[in-house]
């Protein structure tokens, strides 16, 4: 409160719906295999290197067979490195057996970690399988301490590398010994992701911030505002208000919703196109047909487009099964397709120099970036936004709050849609028209209502012409898709698309392998 609030009178926050999950995630506390195998790495060594326990052993060891004071000091804390030898090869060997223990047989991963098999026995049942690691964690804290005493007969840049690592070490206890606390408590949803003999972490996010934000921001600074295009729903802003403590501040609150700047009605229009198979995750006929539609519809659309469209997906797994499928469609007809990796700065300059492309985005393509101008005359959405139901927080609310699937959990799918579609107009002469290819928009009441979120009036058409005529007279290409003397329909008709790739999972470790490989 000294630094940089103390100096601060007014605080604005743009793209304000972002704020609760970062706030989440800057406050979450989690632990790594990459931090945690690197830290027994440094202290253990491999047999090409020495790790720093060794060095001190060594060390110790050769002060030992000498005579003196120093020999004798030496020989005091030999037992003490051996401890911290033992204590290190003990916590490997204790934390990947607690991993290996709690995953569970089937590769299936529940959302929360008290939802495993191993774990559901008892409330302390996570604490119980960390406590052998934590217990190990605290004796190597305590022997880099021991090894710092004045009278070991360390050099003084030995027992500075030793303070180094004993912060090091401490900082996964400590983490180890809060990720401990408030497990299936209505406070913080605790989770696992990865695989044990693979890269993974180890997450306990808070669920409620309000706390946290008035005692770090509102209580120090006079005037915040919260702007965004998603913060009203159903007319009113009480969803992001209850979130970020908003009805907690003690200042006075005030929400204003100003009408939009930009003409959808006479520069936008959006189509659901019905002719696209349900999707229905229960069914996997149902779902390679879905998938089918889907790609195909992209390719209808934006060969008709020339490029120009952007893509939006849910998953990225679904986003690179269908890049996978279309890019060679897209490469016969000389359209460049880009799609998401990492931060994708390069894709995203290269999508709005590249007016003859497409781009396939999922997560932050939603929101936040803009595509002004004509390098964007079409957005299609794949499916319906609504969030993962292994999501964290998405689980925790389920199990912690009856009313949350019927109140709650449809408010996250609707400012999402809401935000997608907004990719499409960030510029007053922007104009062009959003497709929606889930079919259950039409024909679902719980996801129809998701429609009112949208600034225009959404048409329902099983006649993808129809639509794709309509999307480019509004975007002002119609006359060069004339020029160009092609039917994209019968152009995706003609196209052999590559066969869905058959996988067999391993049980033990979940991995995947092409059958074709598998044998």
């Amino acid at each position: 409160s000294e630094g940089l609030l103390g100096k601060t009178r007014a605080i604005i926050v743009d793209e304000a719906e972002k704020l609760g999950d970062n706030v989440r995630q800057a406050t979450s506390t989690q632990i790594d295999s990459y931090q945690f195998k690197q830290l027994l790495y440094k202290l253990r060594g491999s047999k090409k290197r020495k790790g720093f326990l060794q060095i001190m052993k060594t060390r110790i060891d050769k002060l030992s067979k000498r005579r003196g004071k120093k020999a004798e000091e030496a020989k005091k804390v030999q037992d003490t490195v051996n401890g911290l030898i033992a204590s290190t090869e003990a916590l490997e060997l204790e934390f990947n057996q607690f991993l290996q223990d709690m995953y569970p047989e089937n590769g299936k991963v529940p959302g929360l970690l008290f939802e495993y098999p191993a774990l559901r026995h008892s409330r302390e049942s996570i604490k119980e399988g960390m406590q052998p690691s934590i217990e190990s964690l605290s004796n190597i804290v305590e022997g880099l301490k021991a090894l710092q005493d004045e009278d070991v007969p360390l050099r003084r840049n030995l027992k500075q590398r030793c303070e180094s690592y004993r912060i090091l070490v401490d900082e996964l206890y400590s983490g180890l010994d809060n990720f401990c606390d408030g497990v299936n408590s209505p406070y913080f949803a605790h989770s696992f992701k990865g695989h044990p003999d693979h890269a993974w972490t180890l997450i306990k996010i808070p669920v409620y911030i309000s706390d946290k934000l008035n005692e770090s921001i509102y209580a120090h600074v006079g005037h915040i505002f919260f702007t965004s295009a998603t913060l009203y729903v159903d007319g009113n802003a009480s969803h992001f208000m209850n979130d970020l403590g908003s009805y907690q501040a003690t200042e006075e609150i005030e929400q204003t919703c100003l009408p939009t700047i930009f003409n959808y009605d006479k520069n936008v229009i959006c189509f659901v196109d019905s002719s696209i198979t349900p999707y229905d995750y229960k069914h996997r006929e149902t779902m390679i047909q879905y998938r089918d539609d889907v790609n195909r519809a992209i390719c209808s659309y934006a060969l008709a487009s020339n490029g120009r469209t952007l893509v939006l997906f849910t998953s990225l797994e679904e986003l690179n099964k269908s890049f996978e499928k279309v890019a060679p469609f897209f490469a016969a007809h000389d359209i460049l397709l880009l799609r998401q990796n990492g931060s994708s700065l390069e894709e995203i300059r290269e999508f709005n120099q590249n007016e003859y492309s497409i781009l396939f985005g999922v997560d932050r393509f939603w929101s936040g970036v803009d595509f002004p101008g004509t390098t964007l005359s079409q957005v299609i959405i794949t499916k319906i936004p609504n969030p993962n139901l292994n999501n964290p927080l998405i689980a925790h609310h389920r199990r912690h709050d009856v009313s949350f699937m019927s109140t709650k959990y449809p408010i996250y799918g609707r400012l999402k849609l809401r935000q997608g579609f907004g990719r499409l107009v960030r510029a007053m002469s922007d104009k062009g028209g959003g497709i929606l290819l889930d079919s259950r928009y039409e024909f679902d009441p719980k996801f129809y209502s998701h429609l009112n979120e949208l600034p225009i009036k959404v048409g329902f058409s099983c006649d993808q012409e129809e639509i794709m005529r309509s999307v480019l007279e509004k975007a002002g290409i119609k006359n060069e898709f004339r020029q160009r003397r092609i039917d994209p329909f019968l152009e995706v008709e003609k196209f052999k698309f590559p066969a869905d790739e058959l996988y067999y999972i391993i049980p033990s470790s979940g991995k995947k392998i092409p059958l074709r490989k598998a044998g």
